[in-house]
Protein backbone atom coordinates (compact mmCIF):
# COMPACT_ATOMS: atom_id res chain seq x y z
CA UNK A 1 0.00 0.00 0.00
CA UNK A 2 3.24 2.10 0.27
CA UNK A 3 3.33 4.49 -2.95
CA UNK A 4 6.54 6.09 -3.38
CA UNK A 5 7.37 10.09 -2.73
CA UNK A 6 6.81 12.21 -6.04
CA UNK A 7 10.41 13.35 -7.41
CA UNK A 8 11.95 16.41 -5.56
CA UNK A 9 13.57 19.13 -7.52
CA UNK A 10 16.74 20.20 -5.83
CA UNK A 11 15.14 23.56 -4.75
CA UNK A 12 13.17 21.30 -2.64
CA UNK A 13 14.44 20.79 0.60
CA UNK A 14 13.23 18.96 4.17
CA UNK A 15 11.06 21.45 6.18
CA UNK A 16 12.64 21.00 9.98
CA UNK A 17 10.50 20.41 12.87
CA UNK A 18 11.86 23.88 13.63
CA UNK A 19 10.05 25.81 10.89
CA UNK A 20 7.24 23.98 11.28
CA UNK A 21 7.27 24.67 15.07
CA UNK A 22 7.55 28.46 13.73
CA UNK A 23 4.08 28.12 11.54
CA UNK A 24 2.59 26.62 14.18
CA UNK A 25 3.31 29.33 16.93
CA UNK A 26 2.49 32.00 13.96
CA UNK A 27 -1.01 30.78 13.62
CA UNK A 28 -1.65 30.34 16.98
CA UNK A 29 -0.38 34.00 17.80
CA UNK A 30 -2.47 36.01 15.01
CA UNK A 31 -5.10 34.43 16.55
CA UNK A 32 -4.56 35.07 20.53
CA UNK A 33 -5.80 31.10 21.30
CA UNK A 34 -2.43 30.62 23.27
CA UNK A 35 -4.41 31.45 26.94
CA UNK A 36 -6.39 28.12 25.58
CA UNK A 37 -3.20 25.62 25.03
CA UNK A 38 -2.85 24.26 28.62
CA UNK A 39 -1.33 20.72 28.29
CA UNK A 40 -5.42 18.90 29.25
CA UNK A 41 -6.49 21.33 25.78
CA UNK A 42 -3.01 20.50 23.56
CA UNK A 43 -3.87 16.39 24.09
CA UNK A 44 -7.22 16.92 23.63
CA UNK A 45 -6.47 18.23 20.58
CA UNK A 46 -3.81 15.79 19.55
CA UNK A 47 -6.39 13.30 20.36
CA UNK A 48 -9.48 14.83 18.72
CA UNK A 49 -7.66 15.34 15.38
CA UNK A 50 -6.33 11.85 15.53
CA UNK A 51 -9.83 10.28 15.68
CA UNK A 52 -10.96 12.57 12.61
CA UNK A 53 -7.64 10.54 11.20
CA UNK A 54 -8.89 6.88 12.71
CA UNK A 55 -12.15 7.96 10.81
CA UNK A 56 -10.86 7.61 7.62
CA UNK A 57 -9.97 3.64 8.05
CA UNK A 58 -12.87 2.56 10.27
CA UNK A 59 -15.01 -0.51 8.93
CA UNK A 60 -12.79 -0.24 5.81
CA UNK A 61 -10.24 -3.38 4.96
CA UNK A 62 -8.50 -4.41 2.34
CA UNK A 63 -9.37 -2.84 -1.72
CA UNK A 64 -12.10 -1.09 -0.05
CA UNK A 65 -9.55 0.33 1.53
CA UNK A 66 -7.34 1.05 -0.66
CA UNK A 67 -9.42 2.83 -2.69
CA UNK A 68 -10.43 5.01 -0.09
CA UNK A 69 -7.32 5.68 0.61
CA UNK A 70 -6.64 6.89 -2.91
CA UNK A 71 -9.95 8.70 -3.23
CA UNK A 72 -9.64 10.30 -0.19
CA UNK A 73 -5.41 10.51 -0.01
CA UNK A 74 -5.43 14.66 0.37
CA UNK A 75 -8.05 14.77 3.27
CA UNK A 76 -6.07 12.00 5.15
CA UNK A 77 -3.14 14.01 4.66
CA UNK A 78 -5.19 16.99 5.65
CA UNK A 79 -5.43 14.84 9.26
CA UNK A 80 -2.18 13.73 9.61
CA UNK A 81 -1.25 17.57 9.26
CA UNK A 82 -3.61 18.14 11.81
CA UNK A 83 -2.16 15.99 13.85
CA UNK A 84 1.03 17.25 13.99
CA UNK A 85 -0.21 20.91 14.50
CA UNK A 86 -1.25 19.56 17.93
CA UNK A 87 2.15 17.93 18.50
CA UNK A 88 4.11 20.44 17.35
CA UNK A 89 2.61 23.20 19.93
CA UNK A 90 2.35 20.30 22.69
CA UNK A 91 6.33 19.69 22.43
CA UNK A 92 6.25 23.62 22.22
CA UNK A 93 4.70 24.09 25.22
CA UNK A 94 6.44 21.58 27.07
CA UNK A 95 9.73 22.39 26.10
CA UNK A 96 10.47 19.59 24.86
CA UNK A 97 12.62 19.12 21.95
CA UNK A 98 11.06 16.76 19.94
CA UNK A 99 13.42 15.81 17.44
CA UNK A 100 16.08 14.74 20.00
CA UNK A 101 13.25 12.76 22.42
CA UNK A 102 12.43 11.52 18.59
CA UNK A 103 15.38 10.53 18.46
CA UNK A 104 16.05 8.33 22.21
CA UNK A 105 12.82 6.83 21.44
CA UNK A 106 13.48 5.38 18.11
CA UNK A 107 16.80 3.86 20.11
CA UNK A 108 14.96 2.40 23.06
CA UNK A 109 12.14 1.04 20.87
CA UNK A 110 14.88 -0.68 18.25
CA UNK A 111 16.19 -2.57 21.66
CA UNK A 112 12.65 -3.11 22.62
CA UNK A 113 11.84 -4.62 19.40
CA UNK A 114 14.66 -5.97 17.77
CA UNK A 115 14.57 -6.49 14.08
CA UNK A 116 14.13 -9.80 13.05
CA UNK A 117 17.34 -11.57 12.31
CA UNK A 118 15.68 -15.18 11.16
CA UNK A 119 13.65 -13.68 8.52
CA UNK A 120 10.53 -13.91 10.44
CA UNK A 121 7.60 -11.45 9.85
CA UNK A 122 8.66 -9.16 12.86
CA UNK A 123 6.08 -8.95 15.16
CA UNK A 124 7.87 -8.00 18.00
CA UNK A 125 5.69 -7.35 21.01
CA UNK A 126 2.78 -9.20 19.84
CA UNK A 127 5.17 -12.78 19.35
CA UNK A 128 6.37 -11.58 22.58
CA UNK A 129 3.37 -11.48 24.60
CA UNK A 130 2.11 -14.79 22.70
CA UNK A 131 5.39 -16.36 24.24
CA UNK A 132 4.87 -15.57 27.63
CA UNK A 133 1.65 -16.02 27.65
CA UNK A 134 2.22 -19.67 26.63
CA UNK A 135 4.82 -20.27 28.72
CA UNK A 136 2.82 -19.04 31.82
CA UNK A 137 0.03 -21.31 31.02
CA UNK A 138 2.60 -24.27 30.57
CA UNK A 139 4.21 -23.51 33.90
CA UNK A 140 1.12 -23.29 35.61
CA UNK A 141 -0.67 -26.53 34.24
Amino acid sequence: MSRKPKPKSPADKPVSLEELTKLVLAFRDERRWERYHDPKNLALGIFVEAAELAEHFQYLDGPELKEHIELFREEIGEEISDVLYWVLLTAHQLDIDLGEVFKKKMKKNAVKYPAPVDGGEGKGKISRMHQEKKRSKENND
